[in-house]
């Protein structure tokens, strides 16, 4: 059976997905001992050896996350693990969940969430959360971001990596609904361990641009990565993540623009 997998986002509420197929090669297995490093810095990845570029206009969300050095035996079945965790503690309300989810993420993910969580707190509930707990609202935020990232990891994620870099591409089956779902992501390995990068690309395709226009009308700053957005749309981001899938040596198979917006394997809402 074909599936289909999330990857983008257009905006509405909780936005329309862009869905794409299932690719036909086949991916090689995990490596699980990832070779000796090859650094691969900033929004390109590049050649082992060379310094973050600045970031430039029509590059999207930039990153501070310094090279990383790629160590060998870093297993990225522990991720997935960790992950399940800390979807069960976002459904059961865990005054943890948020930390535990955060914890998953890029520093640099990190970072960029945390510091948009007052503004995502305040876009998502209209201000009906006020008087809420610290704990409660970041619960709050969690799941919401958890609404477009899968919620049950079945098996293992396949794994696409260039040998020695400290990027992949992890292609995930959900089958919480019922019906296998599959969604792609980023993965990145830093400080010893493989976290989520740019997670589900929900950040760059979903919150960027509600971020975008709720700052604009509250007359807050936009940040550089919603500024490219509101002047030139996804184009840039979609060709961000690209790069990333042919520099990883994954295919998005046959692009289904125009579809309706909730095929088979379709991101659940």
């Amino acid at each position: 059976m074909k599936s289909f997998f999330q990857i983008m986002a257009w905006v509405a509420a909780f936005g329309v997905m862009r869905v794409f197929g299932q690719p036909t090669d086949v991916p090689p297995a995990d490596p699980g001992m990832p070779p000796p490093a090859r650094p691969a810095p900033g929004q390109q990845p590049v050649d082992p050896g060379q310094p973050t570029p600045a970031q430039q206009p029509g590059q999207p969300t930039p990153t501070a996350t310094p090279t990383p050095i790629v160590y060998e035996n870093i297993p990225v079945k522990t991720l997935w693990d960790q992950y399940r965790e800390a979807v069960k503690k976002i459904e059961t309300k865990a005054p943890d969940a948020f930390d535990s989810l955060v914890r998953l993420f890029s520093s640099e993910d990190e970072r960029w969430l945390r510091a948009n969580t007052p503004f995502l707190i305040d876009l998502l509930s209209s201000g009906t959360i006020a008087s809420s707990s610290t704990e409660e609202k970041k619960a709050f935020v969690a799941e919401a971001i958890l609404r477009n990232m899968p919620r049950d990891i079945s098996g293992q994620p396949k794994f696409y990596r260039p040998v020695g870099s400290p990027y992949g591409v992890a292609l995930v089956t959900d089958t919480s609904s019922g019906r296998p779902l599959d969604y792609v992501t980023l993965v990145y390995q830093e400080s010893g361990r493989w976290v989520l990068y740019h997670p589900f690309f929900a950040r760059d395709f979903v919150w960027v641009p509600q971020l975008a226009y709720y700052k604009k009308l509250k007359a807050i700053p936009n940040s550089p990565d919603e500024l490219e957005y509101l002047k030139s749309g996804f184009a840039p981001f979609s060709q961000w993540a690209r790069s990333f899938f042919t520099y990883c040596g994954y295919s998005t198979g046959e692009d289904a623009r125009g579809r309706s917006s909730a095929p088979t394997g379709a991101a659940r809402r």
